[in-house]
């Protein structure tokens, strides 16, 4: 099952790469139109949109175009506003509640290293670095907890439904799939970081000024080209993985739904089997009233 969503991611790379509806060039400039544009904080609905749209298009098969269409749509656009700002909003209160957590950790590191006077050993960096480890897991988690909430807003759900339906569906499973997709492309463009600067060490130190200019210069060119691949890639497999949590909470639902009908059925037939003739009902009213 996890594979099958870098499978799909795959082939939506390869839809792009051969040119039919739009090619990769103009995904770059959407890209970069997309990282200013999320910078302005009414634009950023519309971009978000434009993502959705283009990782669902990828993932089922349609075609490219029409990728703002959404922009047309102003009750989506506000409800997709108000999503993110109250999705952000939470992220940042709980970020906020971990750097406090962090502070106070670091704080008990200094103390430690106060008392025990250990010059080998800083508790201070253990603390900080740990504290910091687990806040970054504690906002991914986080971050996975409200991930469907865009893509519900993209299949017309309400802001409120939006975000009960996201907690419900990730509480019942799927954090840890999600959670590696995240890891999986960030991964990646660690690695990429961490080659880009080997080999900037390396040519610095080996090769002549010119050389060093024009090779890091292109090597840069190939990584600004190559991680917006990477976020398709993360966007693609991660929506194709919600769109199926998706469909299978609504299918619980329905089954849900539909044993709810069938038992309320059930339960009305045995009522009505079970019920007493009303004759014996009135023979019976009438005979305790002449007791009486």
């Amino acid at each position: 099952m996890f594979g099958l969503h870098f499978k799909k991611a795959r082939r939506g790379i390869k839809r792009i790469t051969k040119f039919r509806s739009m090619n990769y060039l103009l995904y770059l400039i959407l890209f970069f139109a997309s990282l200013f544009g999320k910078m302005i904080i009414f634009i950023f609905p519309v971009f978000e949109l434009a993502e959705l749209r283009l990782s669902d298009a990828l993932i089922n098969q349609k075609e490219l175009d029409h990728i703002f269409e959404d922009s047309n749509d102003i009750n989506k656009l506000f409800k997709m506003f108000i999503a993110l700002l109250l999705k952000y909003s939470f992220i940042l209160g709980v970020g906020a509640i971990l750097a406090l957590l962090i502070f106070g950790f670091a704080q008990i590191g200094i103390v430690f290293d106060q008392v025990i006077d250990n010059e080998r050993l800083k508790l201070f960096d253990v603390f900080l670095y740990g504290g910091i480890s687990l806040g970054t897991l504690g906002l991914m988690i986080s971050a996975i907890y409200l991930a469907p909430v865009t893509y519900l807003i993209y299949n017309n759900n309400s802001v409120s439904e939006a975000f009960h339906k996201s907690l419900i569906m990730m509480r019942e499973g799927g954090k840890t799939k999600l959670f590696l997709i995240m890891f999986y492309h960030l991964l990646i463009v660690g690695i990429l970081f961490t080659l880009y600067g080997y080999v900037n060490f390396i040519a610095f130190n080996l090769l002549i000024s010119e050389a060093y200019i024009v090779i890091m210069t292109l090597l840069l060119i190939i990584l600004v080209f190559l991680l917006p691949l990477i976020y398709l890639s993360y966007r693609t497999a991660s929506i194709s993985f919600i769109e199926e949590k998706v469909k299978a909470y609504e299918l619980d639902l329905a089954i849900e739904l539909d044993n709810y009908q069938t038992n309320l059925k059930q339960d009305l037939v045995n009522e009505l089997f079970n019920a007493q003739p009303m004759s014996h009902i009135i023979e019976k009213t009438t005979s305790e009233e002449e007791v009486v």
